[in-house]
């Protein structure tokens, strides 16, 4: 069994105030292009996923949108459907790279 670290989970400008138990090996998956920051994080209530945009005039990122879901299958879909129209190598790196990172999160390596 692997051991637990305790983090506060923040998305945007919103906190879960809870503690969250994580194995020590555990990471959120996070992915950019130009502009554009994706996250989906494994938490204790559902799998949550958000999308940053960077704001050139204010120099950081601001929320686009965040939500959580029941399953990995639905936010990993929703992620990728953020990127549907973007260039078929951005998009196939990202569903390489996030297919890999549920499988280690659900341990189907």
């Amino acid at each position: 069994m692997l051991s637990s670290s305790q983090d506060e989970c923040r998305f945007g400008s919103g906190v879960v105030n809870e503690t969250v138990s994580r194995p020590t090996r555990y990471a959120p998956f996070i992915w950019q292009s130009g502009s554009r920051l994706l996250i989906m994080d494994r938490m204790v209530f559902g799998w949550a996923i958000a999308e940053f945009a960077f704001n050139d005039r204010l120099g950081q990122y601001e929320v686009r949108r965040e939500a959580t879901y029941d399953s990995p299958r639905e936010a990993s879909g929703v992620l990728l459907a953020t990127v549907i129209a973007a260039d078929s190598d951005v998009r196939d790196s990202l569903a390489s790279r996030l297919s890999a990172w549920v499988g280690e999160q659900l341990g189907v390596v």
